[in-house]
C-alpha cells in the first residue's frame, strides 16, 4: 500500500508540473558530419494518471508521420502545414503506455512535433523532447509497450516549437485532409472548411429547406454558425446567428421554426426559434422556451427529430431526468428497477443514474403535451425515422464494464413505441433472454455513437439510399447498416462506409443535393466541415424506397402499429395488447 501511495503522489506532482513545451525532434545522424536519417522511428514510453478521460493529441511533422498509441494507428499527419488532432482515451491504459511515430521527410528540414494532454482528474501532458528515443530503422515490435529501445539513441532536439520555418503550428485550425479518408468506391469526399480557433468545436447540425447548414460548437460562449453553400457545396459565408442559444445538441427545422435542444436565456431545454421578421437571422426575441431538462453534458439532452406523424421527438441521455408534466398514460411508463435492493457502489459508475436512463420524449409543435415513448437506454445521442416511419437509435457502451460479463456493446435499437431497452448501470442490465424487453437490432462493438441518419435523401446508389448510417466518434467511422425484416422487427449487418485518423464525428446531414455532409470535433478538438458525394455509374435517381405493404414483413408491422394505437390508452385491454405487440418485436407467433 505504501508503494502504491507513493507512485499516486508521484503522479500527482507531475501533474501540478507547469505546462511543457514540445520540441522539434528527429533522429540523430550516425555521425557529425554525416546527413541526418529521411525516416525516423520515435518512441515514448509513460503513464497515465487516474480516471483519464479526454486525451488530446496534436502532431505535426515535415514532412509526414504516423502515429501509434500502444501499437494503434491513431493518426496521421499529411505535411507540416496541416497539424492533426486526435481525442485518443479509447486506446489509453490505466498504467503504462506507448507513443511511437513513423515519421519520413524528403525534402528541406526534418522535424516531429507532438504533444498529448492526458486530461482527467489529474491533468498531465505528453511533448516531444529529447527523452524520447529514436532509431532510423524500423525493428520488430518497435511501436509496442514490450519492445526495449535501450539500445535506441536519445532524439536530437531541432528547434523550440515557434521557430522558422514552422512558426506556431499548435494553433494552425486544420481538420484532418480528406486526402487521407477512406472511403467506399465510387465515393469522394471533400474537406468543406477548418473551423477556427474563434468558432469552438462543433457538436450538433442540421440542414434547413434552402440548404443551409447550421452548426452548434460546444461549450457556453460561441455562437450558433449559419454556413451557407454555393451550388457545388462549397463553403459560400459563415454567419454566426445573434440568438441567445449556446452549446445545441440537437437540431431541427420543421413546422416553419428551427428547434434546438440547447442552453438558452430560461435554462437547458427544448426551444423554439421562428424567424418573424424574415431576416435570415435567428434572433433573440423570436426565442420561444417549450420545456425545461434536468441534466447537461455529453449525457444530457441530445437530438431531435420530426415523426411521420408531425410531432417532435426528442432524445435525452441517461443523465437527464425525465421533465415534469408527462403523460400519465406515456406508452413507456411504469419503469423501475426491478431488483429488491440498491447496492450504492453500483450507482455511482453513472453518477446515481436510475430508470429510465436514455429517454425517448414526444411532443406536439408547440410543446403543449409531452409523453414519454421509449426509454432504458443508456446514452444514445442522435436518432432518425426509416422511409417506412420505423425509429433507430444508437445506443452507447459503458466503458466501466468493459471486459465484465454484463457488458454491453454500442448497438442498434428499433425503438418502438413503449420499447424498453433493459440498460440498468452495473450488474443490472437486463440479459438479451428477458422477454419484456426489446433486444438490439445488432450490436457493432466498442465505439462512441454520434449521429444517426437514413439515407433516404441520399443521391447515392438505391443500396445506399436504404442504409442507415452510423457515426463513431472514437473510431473515426462511419458505418452503413442494411436492414432486413424479422417478425414485425429487424435484424441487420454493417459495412465500413468511410473512415479516418483521426476523425471525431459529431453529426451528419443529406443536403438537397443528395450530398452527405459531416461535422467533427467535440471535447475541444479540430472541427471540419465535409461533403461525401457520389461519382460512380450505379443509377442514383429517386425510388420508391418503403417496403411493399403486402408483404409478410410490412403486414407484421402494420399488425404491430395496430396495437401500439392501444398504448397511451386506459382499459383492460392495454396490458394485453401491449404484451402482444412486445412477442411480435421479438418474431414470436403466439399459438
Amino acid at each position: 500500500h505504501a508503494a502504491a501511495l507513493a507512485g499516486l503522489a508521484l503522479l500527482a506532482t507531475a501533474a501540478l508540473a507547469p505546462a511543457q513545451e514540445p520540441e522539434w525532434i528527429w533522429t540523430p545522424p550516425t555521425t557529425p558530419a554525416s546527413p541526418s536519417s529521411p525516416t525516423a522511428f520515435l518512441r515514448k514510453p509513460f503513464r497515465t494518471p487516474p480516471y483519464t478521460w479526454n486525451a488530446r493529441l496534436t502532431v505535426v511533422a515535415d514532412d509526414t508521420a504516423e502515429i501509434f498509441l500502444n501499437d494503434n494507428p491513431v493518426a496521421s499527419c499529411p505535411g507540416p502545414d496541416q497539424p492533426v488532432r486526435a481525442e485518443v482515451s479509447v486506446n489509453l491504459i490505466q498504467g503504462d503506455n506507448v507513443l511511437a511515430v513513423r515519421a519520413r521527410n524528403a525534402t528541406g528540414p526534418a522535424g516531429l512535433l507532438l504533444h498529448l494532454n492526458l486530461g482527467g482528474a489529474e491533468s498531465r501532458e505528453v511533448v516531444s523532447d529529447t527523452t524520447w528515443r529514436t532509431a532510423p530503422t524500423e525493428e520488430p515490435g518497435w511501436n509496442t509497450l514490450s519492445f526495449d529501445d535501450s539500445r535506441w539513441r536519445p532524439a536530437l532536439r531541432i528547434a523550440e516549437h515557434g521557430a522558422a520555418p514552422w512558426g506556431d503550428v499548435l494553433s494552425r485550425a486544420s481538420a484532418t485532409p480528406a486526402e487521407t479518408l477512406r472511403v467506399l468506391e465510387g465515393f469522394q469526399v471533400r474537406l468543406l472548411r477548418s473551423a477556427t480557433p474563434d468558432e469552438g468545436s462543433w457538436a450538433c447540425m442540421a440542414i434547413d429547406d434552402r440548404g443551409r447548414l447550421l452548426i452548434s460548437p460546444e461549450g457556453d460562449s460561441k455562437p450558433l454558425l449559419q454556413v451557407e453553400l454555393d451550388d457545388l457545396g462549397a463553403v459560400r459565408k459563415v454567419v454566426p446567428q445573434p440568438m441567445p442559444l449556446r452549446f445545441a445538441m440537437g437540431l431541427l427545422f420543421a413546422h416553419g421554426s428551427l428547434y434546438a435542444n440547447a442552453k438558452g436565456p430560461q435554462g437547458t431545454g427544448l426551444y423554439r426559434v421562428t424567424d418573424h421578421n424574415r431576416n435570415d437571422l435567428l434572433e433573440a426575441g423570436e426565442v420561444q422556451f417549450l420545456k425545461g431538462f434536468k441534466g447537461g453534458g455529453e449525457h444530457g439532452y441530445h437530438a431531435l427529430a420530426l415523426g411521420p406523424d408531425g410531432m417532435i421527438y426528442v432524445l435525452n441521455g441517461n443523465m437527464t431526468k425525465p421533465p415534469d408534466g408527462l403523460d400519465p398514460l406515456s406508452p413507456y411508463r411504469n419503469y423501475a428497477e426491478d431488483i429488491l435492493s440498491l447496492n450504492p457502489d453500483e450507482t455511482t459508475r453513472a453518477g446515481g443514474a436510475l430508470v429510465p436512463g436514455c429517454q425517448i420524449l414526444r411532443t406536439d409543435p408547440e410543446g403543449r403535451h409531452w409523453s414519454m415513448v421509449a426509454g432504458g437506454m443508456r446514452n444514445a445521442y442522435d436518432f432518425d425515422f426509416s422511409p417506412d416511419g420505423e425509429l433507430f437509435t444508437y445506443d452507447s457502451d459503458n466503458e466501466w464494464d468493459w471486459g465484465a460479463p454484463w457488458y454491453r456493446a454500442t448497438r442498434l435499437y428499433h425503438a418502438v413505441s413503449a420499447a424498453e431497452m433493459g440498460w440498468r448501470d452495473g450488474t443490472r442490465a437486463w440479459a438479451d433472454t428477458y422477454p419484456d424487453m426489446v433486444r438490439g437490432v445488432l450490436d457493432v462493438g466498442i465505439g462512441s455513437p454520434c449521429g444517426v441518419k437514413f439515407g433516404t435523401r441520399a443521391r447515392f446508389p438505391e443500396k445506399y439510399r436504404r442504409a442507415l448510417f452510423l457515426q463513431d466518434w472514437s473510431y473515426g467511422r462511419i458505418l452503413a447498416v442494411h436492414l432486413r425484416p424479422e417478425g414485425a422487427g429487424y435484424r441487420g449487418d454493417f459495412e465500413e462506409f468511410l473512415r479516418g485518423q483521426p476523425l471525431n464525428l459529431t453529426s451528419m446531414a443529406f443536403g438537397p443535393d443528395g450530398a452527405l455532409y459531416f461535422i467533427t470535433g467535440g471535447r475541444g478538438t479540430q472541427s471540419g466541415l465535409y461533403r461525401v458525394h457520389y461519382t460512380g455509374n450505379a443509377a442514383t435517381g429517386p425510388a420508391h424506397l418503403a417496403a411493399d405493404p403486402s408483404s409478410p414483413a410490412a403486414r407484421a408491422r402494420a399488425l404491430r402499429r395496430s396495437l401500439e394505437q392501444w398504448h397511451g390508452k386506459s382499459g383492460g385491454r392495454d396490458a394485453s395488447q401491449q404484451q402482444h405487440a412486445r412477442w411480435l418485436i421479438h418474431g414470436k407467433r403466439h399459438r
